[in-house]
């Protein structure tokens, strides 16, 4: 897999699952920001930007509304806004968890293992953390202190995706937090393949073995309100990438 921190132009353009006049649903590439820095990597915001404006033939500025993001090493589905409409009507999917987003987590380690550390094949994991800002890392915390937020998710194993001698986990966010699936699988021993904030696995962080593969909400604009479900597995590099992942360790 590419490292795409320091590309511009054409080449850069995500693949485009869907798009109307009011939202654009794609896929970010691992090793591209949502948004845009202070460390000067591309980030798939400005992208986005750039091709609206050649795609439609607008030279001044062009609206485009970031709903959620997927840290840097994380690829993916997201979806954009193209009208401030449909920004306000997601951003409150968004609040009343009718957005749904899914993602898989890729294992250093044996199904077996992975059950021995969250106790079952599928359940909920709750934590208290806070984001640290100078190593920009959770840092797990009581839940008075300040910047303490509560994070959930759920999970399931997926043996029909699990590679020999490695496990995927299914799951499902249910809040959205600073390196949320990342800090709550490490923190029981569980550190995905191609961590390397909470464990020295050797690897570039944008080959993290974390994907977005489903994403579905209510149409924002039109009478139906039809859902929009989506779903993209990880291609075959992705997967091989990410097995040449050391022990965790190592």
């Amino acid at each position: 897999m590419a490292d795409n921190s320091t590309k511009t132009g054409p080449d850069l353009i995500p693949e485009i699952l869907y798009e109307d006049n009011h939202i654009l649903v794609v896929i970010k590439p691992p090793g591209l920001l949502s948004q845009a820095d202070s460390s000067g990597h591309a980030d798939i915001f400005s992208v986005l930007k750039d091709y609206i404006k050649q795609s439609r033939n607008k030279p001044g500025n062009v609206y485009l509304g970031l709903l959620h993001r997927l840290d840097r090493s994380t690829g993916g589905i997201m979806v954009f806004a193209l009208t401030s409409k449909a920004a306000a009507r997601l951003s409150e999917e968004i609040r009343k968890s009718r957005l749904i987003k899914k993602y898989l987590a890729l294992l250093p380690f044996s199904e077996d293992q992975v059950r021995k550390s969250l106790g079952e094949s599928e359940g909920e994991l709750v934590d208290i953390y806070r984001k640290d800002e100078a190593s920009r890392m959770a840092i797990a915390c009581k839940p008075n202190e300040p910047g303490a937020r509560e994070a959930r998710l759920r999970y399931r194993l997926r043996p029909d995706l699990s590679p020999s001698k490695h496990s995927v986990l299914e799951i499902d966010l249910i809040t959205g937090r600073f390196h949320q699936i990342r800090f709550q699988l490490s923190s029981r021993g569980l550190p995905l393949c191609g961590e390397a904030r909470y464990a020295n696995q050797g690897l570039p962080d944008f080959r993290l073995g974390l994907w977005a593969f489903h994403l579905e909400f209510d149409h924002p604009v039109g009478t139906d309100k039809r859902r929009m479900i989506f779903e993209r597995m990880p291609s075959e590099e992705w997967w091989k990438v990410r097995l040449q992942s050391p022990p965790p360790g190592n």
